[in-house]
């Protein structure tokens, strides 16, 4: 017989002790590349995932790897754009192309089945791409129209400058493109950074999901000409940029709205102070029940919404946060901010808030972590800053028993109110 569920019970509640993420295996390639598998799921699908080192130390670099990056696909020696497409589409295959911190990736997703019949296109798009002028055109043309649009975006603005001011624009993280950047781009330019970043400057391969017994040598054949120089490094901290604080206001005319960003530089994920600060700024502004959250939008209801995060680079870092307020309610916006910011500097956050804010980020880290690709990001955002495993454990422990004088003290630490940079988009005497 059937149990009947009480609907008018709530559930028990269980206390979060393991995210439950899956083993990742490491083989080596004949040409030395690792080879990180994560079996997991129940579905016959896959997603192999081909990391490439940046070549750029430039602007005109960082233009060259992400353009080479995005039009992989537009053609190569063997294929035009149009027999690329079918291919994929028959096998159902989806191919991603992305350019994340200082890494470029080819991602491939495809059912189980079709693995060896779909990777000599993948290996003809690393190692044949032709990267020719009517496609160099077209991208030209899409990037053009792109920043025409963003330009006229107070989000797209207020993030520009702040990059800029907080890493600098001739720095690989805090690069946005501008006129300048598509104007000195060349196919030639494309092909040599193509030439550079997918013949010689292999990281790695990661496949996660499910896959038959003996994929791995046709895996092998897609990179065994290429060089490895290996996996990323965990790099703490780096040169530091001189930053310059204060306001800077970015005139958009025939708006109404503003965007607010704000902050300084900050720590990344190799630090060991970073599970504590994670938990502070969460508090701050990293869920929807937050104090930012519940002072700016619920209570002034200056914003539909308004966050706060960390951002973690290969050796540097930064702390945000992010809105966007009627113009008039600007400056007012900004002091409630400030308000909030120095209530964690100066109060000791009450146990009951604390044990919702743990309790939501558990939950967060377990939904992270739920799938084979899920797991695979996961893992893959520590690999790419050189970190393993060990981290994830030691957040959970940290979000699990941090108290709150560690949440003011990081407060006090890394966050100096007098050293952040504020940027403000929008009309013309709006802050």
């Amino acid at each position: 017989m059937m149990e009947v569920i009480d609907r008018t019970l709530a559930p028990a509640f269980k206390n979060v002790d393991d995210i439950g993420l899956s083993d990742v295996k490491k083989q080596t390639l004949s040409n030395g590349w690792p080879l990180l598998t994560l079996r997991a799921g129940i579905e016959e699908v896959v997603r192999i995932q081909w990391a490439f080192h940046l070549s750029g130390n430039n602007r005109s670099g960082f233009m060259a790897d992400r353009a080479a990056n995005a039009m992989m696909r537009d053609g190569t020696g063997n294929r035009d754009s149009r027999q690329i497409a079918l291919e994929l589409d028959g096998s159902g295959s989806h191919l991603g192309l992305s350019v994340e911190g200082n890494l470029a990736h080819v991602t491939l997703y495809t059912l189980s089945s079709q693995i060896t019949a779909i990777l000599p296109l993948v290996k003809d798009l690393i190692t044949n791409s032709v990267y020719n002028q009517p496609a160099f055109d077209l991208y030209l043309q899409s990037q053009r129209q792109s920043l025409m649009v963003n330009r006229k975006k107070v989000s797209f603005m207020s993030r520009k400058a702040f990059k800029e001011s907080i890493l600098g624009k001739d720095h690989l993280n805090g690069f946005v493109i501008d006129d300048h950047d598509l104007e000195v781009l060349s196919p030639e330019g494309i092909r040599e950074a193509a030439r550079e970043v997918y013949m010689q400057r292999g990281a790695y391969v990661m496949m996660a999901g499910q896959w038959p017994d003996g994929v791995e040598a046709a895996i092998d054949d897609v990179v065994k000409d290429i060089p490895c120089i290996g996996m990323p490094e965990a790099i703490i901290k780096s040169e530091e940029k001189v930053i310059k604080p204060g306001r800077k206001l970015e005139v958009i005319n025939g708006t109404v709205q503003a965007a607010i960003r704000m902050g300084m530089p900050s720590i990344n994920r190799a630090h060991e102070d970073f599970p504590a600060l994670f938990v502070t700024n969460t508090v701050l502004g990293g869920y929807f029940g937050s104090r930012l959250m519940s002072n700016i939008r619920e209570d002034k209801g200056f914003t539909y919404g308004i966050g706060s995060g960390l951002v973690s680079l290969p050796g540097a870092g930064y702390f945000f946060i992010t809105t966007e307020v009627g113009a008039d309610v600007c400056r007012q916006a900004i002091d409630e901010i400030y308000k909030e910011v120095n209530r964690l500097k100066n109060d000791e956050v009450p146990e009951e808030e604390l044990s919702l804010v743990r309790n939501y980020i558990l939950g967060s880290l377990m939904r992270s972590a739920d799938g084979p690709f899920s797991q695979a990001d996961v893992q893959l955002g520590l690999i790419n800053l050189g970190l393993d495993i060990s981290y994830f454990s030691n957040l959970v422990n940290k979000v699990k028993t941090v108290q709150p004088d560690e949440i003011l003290a990081m407060a006090n630490k890394y966050w100096d109110t007098g050293a952040f940079v504020e940027i403000v988009a929008g009309p013309a005497g709006c802050c």
